[in-house]
C-alpha cells in the first residue's frame, strides 16, 4: 500500500486531482494507524468524556504507554503535515484528523513532538496579529488553515499538553485576526473559523485550572470576533466557542449575561451583532476598552466599506455608555486616520467623527457642544488632496454628513483652516455617485439655519430626477409668465432657456434602471413645443421674432425631437411624434417672412403621420412609423439627425426595433439613384468618423453597414462608380483593429470586412484586412471572424480552393498564435486566388 501511495505520490496528472490527494491522505493516516496499537486510556482533563472500553482492551491499552515507534511513522507524518498545507480544504482537513489519530497512538513525548511541529507551522507565515496581516501572502491561507485544524483535532483528543498551552494560546490569538484582501474580497475566513474550534475543542478538553490563565484574554477576544467579524459563519462559531467555555468551566466574567445578550442568532446578522449586541456586552467594563480598541484599529480600517459603517454606529453607540469621557479620546485617535495614505482609514475615521458629533448634537447637553466644535475643526483640518483622491465618493459623503452634523455658528467663526467647508460641500453636490448629493444636501441644510445659503445652491444636479424637474419647469414658467416675458425675461434670456431644452435631447444617462435620461429627453421635447407654440401664439408681442426664436434654432429643435421619433424606446417615440404633430398642426406665426418658421417636410408628415394613423397606437408602433418616418431623410435639414436616430434603432438589442428599422432603411435606398444613395451612405460615413471613441455610436453604425451590404446596397454604390466611399467604409472597419479592446465592436467590424469580399472592386483589399482579425490577440475575435468567413464563403457565387475550407475547419483557432499564421496565408492565398478567377 505504501508503494501504491508512491506511485500516486509521484504522478503529477493524479496529483492534480483534489478527490485523489484527499483519499490518499486518508489511506496514509490509515495505514500508519495500523503501525500503531490501539489508542492509550487517558486521563480526561475537562469534562470531556472518554469512549467504554473492556477490561481485556483496557490492559492492551495501558501497556501501549511503552513501545518502540516504526521508522514508518515518521514518513506518516512528514507525508500528513505536507497535506495540511494543501490548496484544497477537504485534503486538509482529512490531514489534520488523520495526524490527531497518529499522534493518539504515540508515546506522551512523541505525541508532544508532532504537535510542537504542528505550531511551528505558524511560524512560517507568522505576523503580529491586527494590522500586520496585509504582508502576508494569500497561499499563508492554506498553512494557517491547515495547522488550526490539526489543533482543533489534537485538542479535541486531549493532547496539549499544559506546557503547550501558552505559545498555542498566543498563535490563536493572532488567528483571530487573519484576514487577507485578495483583489475585491478577502480569503481567512477559514481560518478564524478553525481558531475558533481549536477554542472550542479546548473548553471541552483542557483542565480549567491549566485554563485560568488564559481566559479573561480568551473571553475578549470571542466576544469581540463574534460580534465584529465580517463574516456570519465566523461570529456564529466564535459565539458557539464562548458559549461552550462558559457553561464547562465558567471562567469568562459575566459569562451567562453575555451568551444572552450575544448569542447564535443575536450576532447572525451584522447589523444587529454591530449596534445591538456589541453595545449591550460593553455595558460590562471587562470588555468595553477591547471592543472599541477592536474598532479603532481593526473595523474602522476595514477595507470593506460596508463594514466600516456599521463599525463607526457602533463607537458611537459604545461612547454613549460614557459619552463625556470616552467620546473625546475616541474622536483624537480617530482624527489620526484622516492624515492617511489608505482611503479605507479616511473613511473609517470620517464616519465616526460624523457618528460622535450626531451623538454629542442629540445628546442635548451644553457641554458636548465644544467637542463636536472640535470635531468640525478636525474634519476641515483634513488636507486637501484628500478630497481630491480617485474614487473619492466615500469620503466626501462622510465628509458632508460630519460636516452637517457639527455646523453651527462658532464653526461658521472659524477662519483657518486647510480645507473650506464650503469647498467640501460644494463638491460633494457636483458629484456624480449617488449618495453624495444628498449627503451634501444635509449639510446645505444645515448651513441654510445658519445663514442664506442661495448663492452656494445654483449648481448642476448629477442626480436624474431634479434635472428632470428642472427641465420640466422651464416651460411652466414660461407658460406663467406668457403676458411679461418682454419685461421678465428678454429675448437673451429665452434662446438661452430653449438651447438649453435642446441640450437636453442628448442626455442619455444610463443607471441600473436603464435609460434615465430619456425622462429628461421626453420632458424637453414637450418644453421645447409647448414654447414654441407659445411664442407662435405671442408672436406679435414679441417682435422681432427673430430676436426670441431664430428660424435655425427652431428648425435644431425640429431636427433633434424627429431624431427621438427614429429611436428604440417606444415611449419616447410616442412623446415625440405627438409633438411633432401639434406643430404639424399649427399654422406659422403671425409675423412678416412667416414661412421661414414653416416646417420642412411638412406635406410628408400631414400625408404619413396625420391621415388615417390610429394616434395613441400606431405612432409609437416602430413597424408602421419607421417606413413613414424614412422618408423625412430627403430633408437635409433633418437628414443627419434622423439618419443617426435609425443608426441606433438598427443597433438596439430588440428585434421588434431592429428589424423594421433596418428593413425600412434598405428599402427606402433601394428606391434611390444611385447619387442619393453615395449621399446618404457618406452621411453614416461621417456619423461613425465622427464617434469613433464612443461605441454606443460606432458598434451601430458598423451594424448598419452590414445591413445595407446584406441588402446589396454597398455593391450597388460600387458598381455606380463610388468606390472610394466603400474604400472608406473598409476603412473604417479595419482602421487600429489590433489596438481596439471591444470584442463587440471588432466582431462587427469583421463582418464589414467580410462582406465587402463580395464587393468586386474592394474585395482584394477586404481579404487583406482580414489577417488582423484572424491572428488578433483575443482569441474569440479570431474564432468568430473564421466561422463568419466560413460562413460568407458558402453564399458567395465564387469557387474556392477546398484548402481554404479545411483551413478554416481544422485550424484550432483560439489556440496558440504562433500556430495560426500558416493557415492564414493558406486562407489568403485561396482567397486571392477565387477572386482573381472571378475578376479573369
Amino acid at each position: 500500500m505504501h508503494n501504491l501511495l508512491g506511485v500516486v505520490r509521484s504522478n503529477p496528472i493524479l496529483t492534480s486531482n483534489t478527490l485523489v490527494r484527499k483519499w490518499a491522505t486518508k489511506l496514509e493516516g490509515r495505514l500508519g494507524l495500523c503501525d500503531l496499537p490501539p489508542p492509550r486510556v487517558r486521563q480526561a482533563k475537562g469534562k470531556y468524556l472518554q469512549p467504554t472500553m473492556g477490561s481485556s482492551q483496557g490492559h492492551a491499552l495501558h501497556s501501549a504507554a511503552e513501545f518502540d515507534v516504526p521508522d514508518s511513522i515518521e514518513n506518516t507524518i512528514e507525508s500528513l503535515l505536507t497535506s495540511l498545507q494543501d490548496r484544497d480544504t477537504v485534503v486538509r482537513w482529512s490531514a489534520a484528523k488523520g495526524l490527531a489519530r497518529v499522534a493518539e497512538r504515540l508515546p506522551d513525548e512523541y505525541a508532544s513532538q508532532v504537535l510542537e511541529t504542528v505550531i511551528g507551522l505558524f511560524s512560517v507565515h507568522a505576523f503580529d496579529g491586527a494590522g500586520g496581516i496585509q504582508d502576508l501572502p494569500p497561499a499563508s491561507e492554506a498553512t494557517w488553515h491547515g495547522a488550526t485544524l490539526a489543533c482543533a483535532e489534537i485538542a479535541r483528543r486531549g493532547l496539549i499538553g499544559d506546557d503547550q498551552l501558552p505559545e498555542l494560546i498566543d498563535w490563536l490569538k493572532r488567528g483571530l485576526y487573519f484576514d487577507i484582501r485578495k483583489g475585491a474580497h478577502s480569503i481567512g475566513s477559514n481560518v478564524r473559523d478553525a481558531v475558533c474550534y481549536v477554542l472550542w475543542a479546548m473548553a471541552r478538553a483542557q483542565s480549567k485550572e491549566s485554563f485560568k490563565p488564559f481566559s479573561l484574554e480568551t473571553a475578549r477576544r470571542l466576544v469581540t470576533v463574534s460580534v465584529f467579524d465580517r463574516e456570519v459563519h465566523v461570529r456564529r462559531a466564535a459565539s458557539a466557542a464562548f458559549q461552550e467555555h462558559v457553561g464547562r468551566m465558567s471562567l469568562f466574567p459575566h459569562g451567562i449575561d453575555i451568551i444572552t445578550k450575544a448569542d447564535f442568532f443575536a450576532v447572525s446578522g451584522r447589523k444587529s451583532a454591530f449596534t445591538i449586541a456589541a453595545p449591550q456586552v460593553a455595558e460590562h467594563e471587562e470588555y468595553r476598552d477591547f471592543l472599541v480598541n477592536h474598532l479603532l484599529t481593526v473595523s474602522l480600517k476595514h477595507w470593506d466599506p460596508t463594514l466600516r459603517q456599521p463599525a463607526a454606529v457602533a463607537l458611537r453607540r459604545i461612547c454613549e455608555k460614557d459619552l463625556l469621557t470616552l467620546g473625546p479620546v475616541c474622536a483624537a485617535k480617530v482624527a489620526g486616520f484622516l492624515r492617511s495614505i489608505d482611503s479605507n482609514e479616511v473613511h473609517g475615521g470620517l464616519l465616526a467623527l460624523a457618528e460622535m458629533a450626531d451623538a454629542y448634537k442629540q445628546s442635548k447637553n451644553p457641554s458636548t457642544e465644544i467637542h463636536r466644535l472640535k470635531i468640525f475643526e478636525y474634519i476641515v483640518n483634513t488636507p486637501p488632496s484628500v478630497f481630491s483622491r480617485y474614487k473619492n465618493d466615500l469620503i466626501l459623503e462622510a465628509a458632508c454628513i460630519g460636516l452637517a452634523n457639527t455646523l453651527s455658528k462658532d464653526a461658521l467663526a472659524l477662519s483657518e483652516t486647510k480645507t473650506p467647508w464650503k469647498d467640501i460641500v460644494l463638491a460633494g453636490i457636483k458629484h456624480r455617485v449617488e449618495g453624495v448629493p444628498e449627503a451634501a444636501a444635509l449639510a446645505m441644510r444645515a448651513a441654510s439655519e445658519l445663514f442664506n445659503c442661495s448663492a452656494e445652491s445654483k449648481l448642476f444636479s448629477p442626480k436624474v430626477e431634479p434635472r428632470q424637474a428642472a427641465y420640466e419647469a422651464f416651460p411652466k414658467v414660461i407658460i406663467e409668465l406668457k403676458l411679461s416675458l418682454p419685461e421678465v425675461v428678454g429675448p437673451q434670456l429665452f434662446r438661452q432657456i430653449y438651447e438649453t431644452l435642446i441640450g437636453g435631447l442628448l442626455d442619455y444617462t444610463a443607471d441600473q434602471r436603464g435609460d434615465v435620461g430619456s425622462w429628461i429627453r421626453m420632458a424637453c421635447i414637450r418644453g421645447l413645443v409647448d414654447i414654441a407654440l407659445l411664442c407662435f401664439d405671442l408672436s406679435d408681442r414679441l417682435q422681432p421674432l427673430e430676436d426670441w426664436m431664430p428660424p435655425s434654432l427652431f428648425e435644431k429643435a425640429i431636427s433633434g425631437t424627429l431624431k427621438q421619433a427614429a429611436e428604440r424606446l417606444d415611449n419616447v417615440r410616442l412623446v415625440a411624434i405627438e409633438n411633432i404633430i401639434r406643430l404639424v398642426r399649427r399654422e406659422t406665426p403671425n409675423t412678416t417672412n412667416s414661412e421661414r418658421w414653416a416646417i420642412k417636410g411638412r406635406e410628408i408628415l400631414q400625408e404619413e403621420l396625420i391621415d388615417g394613423a390610429d394616434e395613441m397606437k400606431t405612432w409609437a408602433d416602430g413597424s408602421w412609423l419607421f417606413p413613414k418616418l424614412v422618408r423625412l431623410l430627403a430633408e437635409p435639414a433633418y437628414r443627419d439627425d434622423i439618419l443617426l436616430g435609425f443608426v441606433l434603432s438598427i443597433g438596439s438589442r430588440g428585434e421588434g426595433v431592429t428589424q423594421p428599422a433596418s428593413s425600412s432603411l434598405v428599402h427606402y435606398m433601394n428606391t434611390l439613384p444611385p447619387a442619393e444613395v453615395k449621399t446618404l451612405a457618406s452621411s453614416i460615413l461621417k456619423i461613425g468618423q465622427t464617434n469613433s471613441v464612443s461605441n454606443n455610436i460606432f458598434i451601430p453604425v458598423l451594424q448598419t453597414f452590414d445591413v445595407l451590404i446584406e441588402g446589396g446596397l454597398i455593391e450597388k454604390l460600387a458598381s455606380s462608380g463610388s468606390v472610394d466611399v466603400v474604400e472608406n467604409i473598409l476603412s473604417l472597419a479595419s482602421r487600429n483593429v489590433d489596438k481596439i479592446k471591444s470584442v463587440p465592436r471588432l466582431n462587427e467590424a469583421a463582418k464589414i470586412v467580410i462582406g465587402l469580399l463580395s464587393v468586386p472592386p474592394v474585395a482584394h483589399k477586404a481579404a487583406d484586412g482580414l489577417p488582423s482579425f484572424l491572428k488578433h490577440r483575443f482569441p474569440k475575435v479570431r474564432s468568430t471572424a473564421a466561422e463568419a468567413l466560413y460562413l460568407a464563403l458558402q453564399g458567395m457565387d465564387v469557387e474556392f480552393d477546398d484548402d481554404v475550407e479545411d483551413a478554416l475547419l481544422q485550424t484550432t483557432w483560439t489556440g496558440n498564435e504562433a500556430d495560426l499564421q500558416a493557415p492564414i496565408d493558406q486562407v489568403l492565398l485561396g482567397l486571392h486566388s477565387g477572386l482573381n478567377d472571378v475578376a479573369n
